[in-house]
């Protein structure tokens, strides 16, 4: 009979090991080609630029890029395949964070009227080649994007798509 101490170790290990293949997977992972799915005609890695990490750049999305690509981005752009062991390209994005202030009209009387501070992403991203020296200038870029870093991801694989039936 196995003793509880021997039991509880296993549940841990197991559960330590379920947790770091959830982990690799939500740090994104190469994608699997689902079945029915277009073969991959390019492939990306991404980025993220900022001067505050070791080395200044992260390898992957941010968890809303993530979720952007998982449910919507692969299906749109199914050429373009999100694989760091194998990319071509790499897209490398940034973001500023911007203040606003936005004032919220009282309709009933606008003396009222409240002015509400927040704060947003604006998003940055270029694509180079792989491989490609850090002065050589981008294929693409996308400056001061208003809708924030995951919609500059997206037009980066976007162009990626483009230039990918262009030069065909």
């Amino acid at each position: 009979m196995r003793s509880a101490g021997s039991l509880l170790f296993g549940l841990t290990v197991g559960l330590a090991y379920c947790s770091f293949a959830m982990g690799v997977h939500a740090q994104g992972g190469p994608d699997k080609n689902k079945p029915g799915q277009a073969a991959c005609r390019v492939s990306f890695s991404v980025l993220q630029s900022d001067l505050h990490l070791p080395g200044g750049t992260l390898e992957g999305m941010n968890d809303a890029q993530r979720k952007w690509w998982d449910k919507k981005g692969a299906k749109k752009f199914p050429a373009a395949c999100y694989d760091p062991a194998k990319a071509t390209y790499k897209i490398v994005w940034w973001r500023e964070t911007v203040s606003d202030n936005r004032v919220i009209k009282n309709t009933a009387d606008p003396r009222f009227d409240v002015s509400v501070r927040g704060t947003r992403d604006i998003g940055f991203a270029y694509v180079k080649l792989v491989g490609a020296n850090e002065d050589a200038k981008p294929l693409f870029f996308v400056d001061r994007d208003q809708k924030g870093t995951v919609h500059a991801l997206e037009s980066a694989v976007d162009f990626l798509s483009q230039h990918l039936h262009a030069s065909q």
